[in-house]
C-alpha cells in the first residue's frame, strides 16, 4: 500500500472575495428592484373575442321568479326518466360467502 503526501494547498482570499462581491451584487439588485423601482401603472388589458362577449352578459340581471312563473317555462316537461338505484353489492360485504 503506497503512501502519497501531498502538499497542503493554499486557497486564494480572491476566489472568495469574488464569491462575497457576486453575492452582495446579488442582493444588491434584489432590494433595488424591490424597494426602489417604480412599478408600472396597469394597462389596459386586451380581451379575446369571446371574453368581450362574456363580459357584455356579465352585467344582465337575471330574476328567477319571471322565468319560473312563466307559462312557457311551465310547459316544459322532462324526457329522461330518473332511474331508482339497483341494489347492487352485499349489505354487509366483510361477512365470508
Amino acid at each position: 500500500m503506497a503512501i502519497v503526501i501531498d502538499q497542503e494547498k493554499k486557497s486564494s482570499p480572491w476566489f472568495a472575495l469574488f464569491i462575497i462581491a457576486v453575492i452582495l451584487l446579488l442582493v444588491g439588485l434584489v432590494v433595488y428592484y424591490l424597494f426602489f423601482v417604480d412599478i408600472p401603472k396597469r394597462q389596459e388589458v386586451i380581451l379575446p373575442a369571446s371574453l368581450q362577449n362574456a363580459k357584455r352578459f356579465a352585467g344582465v340581471d337575471i330574476n328567477v321568479s319571471d322565468i319560473v312563473g312563466d307559462t312557457v317555462f311551465k310547459a316544459l316537461r322532462q324526457d329522461i326518466k330518473l332511474s331508482l338505484p339497483n341494489n347492487t353489492g352485499r349489505s354487509n360485504p366483510f361477512v365470508p360467502f
